[in-house]
């Protein structure tokens, strides 16, 4: 009767330690995704406990697009070959004040509506995820050992949005070769490649443990459980997850058997000694 306790213990624990539940997909870096019909690489590697990725746009706006979004900023524009080319700004290397803000910001609303956060590529993308060295001045070149991905190296030159060491006129940029240096930021022929933040909801992972109300309603009224849609379009309402539900309600009634076993092997050595 105790190896049979034991076993069934045994047992119970190694279901525990095994059904371990994955709130959220896993993103990778290189990894391409789709939203709202626009292709994006994913810049940092997001696990299954966390809730958002962060993407650079495979493309840089094109030149209609920059001509929309501008419209305003008194920037000086370029055609690059379909894409936008545009200026940094006249006198600021503050991204908060730039013109390339502006139209990022312009084309989130029309393009990103669900974004969390939509900016330029940084320095700190680029040298911490995307294998480029560490350096305050010059020229950087992707990494030699395959670091860098392929797709942070697409033919055409783009902005960041992090000033040039402490120069006044100049901001790092990504060249059509791949090399990580400066460019003046009154040059109108640098494209621009916004990169976003979304949350993994936006691109159809869905809270299993908390429901809207709204259609946990419907649902009930027209007696079907809603299907798991992607639908990146809609406005959607984001739900903070209970992630580890599913696994609190194992530990509980896991904790209840072994409490069970417990009284039972207590009664049996008890009634042993009598």
């Amino acid at each position: 009767m105790k190896r049979v306790i034991y076993s069934i213990i045994i047992i119970i624990s190694i279901f525990m330690l095994s059904n371990t539940t994955k709130a959220w997909s896993e993103y990778t870096i290189g990894q391409e995704v789709e939203y709202n019909g626009i292709n994006f690489y994913v810049i940092k590697d997001s696990g299954t406990n966390e809730d958002s990725v962060t993407m650079l746009k495979a493309e840089p706006l094109s030149y209609e697009e920059i001509q929309e979004y501008s419209n305003g900023t008194g920037a000086t524009l370029d055609d690059v070959n379909g894409y936008g080319g545009m200026q940094y700004h006249l006198s600021s290397v503050e991204y908060s004040q730039s013109y390339v803000k502006q139209v990022v910001d312009a084309w989130k609303i029309a393009k990103a509506p669900l974004a969390i956060e939509v900016r330029l590529i940084n320095y700190d993308d680029l040298t911490d995820n995307l294998g480029y060295e560490k350096v305050n001045k010059g020229t950087v070149w992707p990494s030699s050992n395959g670091d860098t991905p392929d797709f942070v190296v697409n033919g055409k030159r783009y902005w960041t949005m992090s000033q040039y060491g402490d120069a006044e006129n100049y901001v790092w940029y990504v060249d059509g070769n791949g090399s990580f240096t400066s460019r003046k930021i009154t040059d109108n022929y640098i494209t621009v490649r916004p990169v976003i933040t979304l949350s993994k909801t936006a691109l159809g992972d869905i809270d299993e443990s908390i429901i809207d109300e709204k259609n946990n309603d419907s649902s009930i009224n027209n007696n079907h459980v809603p299907n798991k849609t992607k639908d990146n379009n809609a406005s959607a309402k984001v739900n903070v997850p209970n992630t580890y539900l599913t696994s609190s309600i194992i530990i509980i009634i896991s904790g209840l058997i072994l409490a069970v076993c417990g009284i039972v092997l207590y009664y049996i050595k008890t009634k042993n000694k009598e």
